[in-house]
């Protein structure tokens, strides 16, 4: 029964103005929600009567949907359950609708669950063989043990309160917050011959109307339209693929849609061949990637991935993401279960799927929706003031993982990780970091600064001793003189703050006395600091500079002096990697001069890139 110290208040109006809708004489409008996320929701732990209160992610889906009912014409008083969770999704519900007093109604309760109530329905299926059974059964009157109610006499409870509710307030529209099992019973009520399919999220929102002859009709609902736009879509769904009933779920998959397009030609990004749409669903369709998911290789391993086996995995992952960046799109949902390999073949190419949550950001721009996955998430994002750092920080964990099997911000739930993300440091003393290499730790403790200004970008990350060591620099060992002399060029126009991140990563390789450095990966080839940033200065991080096509200009100038000669195609196809069946005359037409045989600004521009 209601609270007796209750008392109805109805003047104020949740979102009235001149335009509200009336509700007929006749009728009562019940707005019904399912109360926001606890963590036993996100454990999967049983609640029924036992109290959990809401965890932050469930008072942010509250207030999400509080935001969406304060646009709800006419809310005359809100009705809840007496158990925390739900009464607090009501209290901040309230504080957006014209402070409405809540009416608290035990009678709104969760199905009391009896013995499995604590505990997952795993650990029930073990160890409360007796309850577990009797959930599972097909029988309505079936009760459960340890004093637990049968779906029968939930039903009876939760429509008898709302058949009260409705008769108390004829005409008006009311607010009624309340839990899963208990909203599924008045769903019951009001369609017996048609079962609900859909699953009650978290804060979704079902409206009933009932007569005053007592027949009920279901107007809307389980729908998390306003979820669609807040930063928990992804927690609060559990990522399910949502049916495209509302405009918003349309658009946001319609957005995936548009950025895979607009990012198409990344050797390591997933190939999108079309899209198509019904009255339900999006349809993409997208490259076969056979090898399986990134974090299924690393589980599969059984131990840490060595620095070079880590090392070639995060060249790729930092060359998509570089890529997405310089096209204006953070991923903003980078983990290991976002990566798959075209093969099983253990040196697959690694392809960088799920844009679903991705976005376009301009350079100044700054985003504040909290989303993306709690391990994954960086600082900034929870304080709600990021942009492509967010993704820096979530390769920063990928790295840990890959090196050590283990998170770098790890609790029991989903608070207490957020909590480690914005207060803890991440770990390395134990092992394996006291065996890992300098360079791999220096690597990802730039990665995981909480400081984004301090934090490396991605393009620079590419430039990083780490990963430079193991790929770039034995690149640049392996070219020819020529294409040697135009990246020496080109590090001649660069200026000292420019130079610095080269100049420090030099540093870290712990040159000699005489400035030159040992590196075995190179085969123990001594080089001055000047060689060094010529070697390690990465192509496709200056392009992100404004003052880029300066830079080339100058450079081809310098080149032009020091070390432009007279080349014949057929000498600079084999230093490209063109084969026998490409059309090099047709391909290098244009990157030689006419007037004396040398290279020209595009030829010298795509041999910084190697040919690319």
């Amino acid at each position: 029964m209601a609270d007796s110290t209750s008392r109805i208040v109805s003047q104020p109006e949740c979102g009235g103005d001149a335009k509200s809708e009336n509700v007929s004489p006749s009728l009562t409008e019940i707005i019904v929600i399912r109360h926001g996320e606890t963590e036993w929701n996100a454990d999967g732990r049983i609640q029924g009567h036992l109290d959990v209160e809401l965890n932050d992610i469930g008072r942010q889906q509250a207030m999400a949907v509080a935001a969406r009912l304060s646009k709800e014409p006419r809310i005359s008083v809100i009705y809840s359950s007496d158990l925390k969770r739900a009464h607090e999704t009501a209290e901040i519900i309230t504080r957006s609708c014209g402070d409405l007093e809540v009416i608290k109604d035990p009678d709104l309760r969760e199905r009391n669950l009896g013995d499995l109530q604590g505990i997952s329905l795993r650990e029930a299926a073990k160890s409360r063989a007796m309850a577990y059974k009797a959930f599972l059964s097909d029988r309505n009157d079936q009760e459960i043990p340890g004093g637990g109610e049968s779906l029968d006499q939930l039903y009876q409870r939760c429509t008898s309160c709302l058949q009260r509710i409705a008769k108390k307030h004829r005409g008006e529209r009311v607010v009624v917050v309340s839990h899963g099992g208990a909203i599924r019973a008045l769903h019951r009520r009001a369609s017996p011959h048609r079962r609900s399919k859909s699953k009650i999220w978290n804060t979704s929102v079902g409206i009933l109307q009932l007569s005053d002859k007592d027949e009920w009709s279901v107007k809307l609902w389980a729908d998390v339209s306003h979820l669609n736009k807040t930063e928990f879509l992804d927690s609060a769904i559990e990522g399910s693929v949502l049916k495209m009933t509302t405009p918003i779920a349309i658009e946001v998959v319609r957005r995936e849609v548009k950025i895979l397009r607009a990012l198409t030609g990344h050797d390591n990004l997933v190939k999108i061949y079309d899209a198509y749409e019904d009255h339900e669903n999006v349809y993409i369709v997208m490259e076969l990637c056979e090898g399986g998911k990134l974090l299924d290789r690393i589980l599969s391993r059984g131990g840490k991935y060595t620095d070079d086996d880590a090392n070639a995995v995060l060249i790729q992952i930092l060359k998509v993401v570089t890529f997405c960046h310089l096209q204006g799109v953070v991923h903003r949902d980078l983990k290991p279960e976002n990566f798959l390999f075209m093969s099983k073949d253990e040196n697959a190419q690694l392809k960088a799927i799920d844009f679903g949550l991705s976005d376009f950001v301009k350079p100044d721009e700054r985003l504040n929706d909290i989303v993306g996955s709690a391990y994954y998430v960086e600082p900034e994002v929870l304080h709600r003031s990021y942009s492509t750092e967010a993704d820096v920080w979530s390769i920063g964990v990928i790295a840990y993982v890959l090196l050590c099997v283990s998170h770098p911000f790890w609790a029991r739930t989903e608070s207490g990780i957020f909590r480690a993300v914005l207060k803890a440091d991440p770990g390395f003393e134990e092992q394996p970091w006291p065996t890992l290499s300098t360079e791999a730790k220096d690597f990802v403790k730039r990665l995981l600064n909480k400081d984004p200004r301090k934090r490396m970008t991605a393009a620079q990350a590419l430039g990083h001793p780490w990963i430079k060591n193991s790929h770039d620099i034995e690149t640049y060992m392996r070219s020819s003189a020529l294409r040697k002399a135009a990246l020496r060029a080109l590090s001649k126009t660069l200026t000292v703050d420019e130079l610095v991140h080269l100049k420090q990563q030099f540093a870290l390789l712990e040159p000699n006395k005489n400035g030159t450095i040992n590196l075995d990966n190179i085969k123990a080839a001594l080089m001055k600091i000047e060689e060094f940033c010529a070697a390690a200065l990465s192509v496709y991080q200056l392009e992100a500079l404004d003052q880029w096509e300066q830079h080339a200009r100058c450079a081809y100038e310098i080149f032009e002096k020091d070390g432009n000669r007279a080349i014949m195609i057929e000498e600079l196809a084999p230093e490209l990697d063109l084969g026998i069946s490409v059309p090099v005359h047709a391909v290098l037409h244009d990157w030689i001069r006419h007037t004396d045989g040398k290279l020209s600004f595009l030829g010298f521009a795509k041999l910084l890139h190697d040919g690319r």
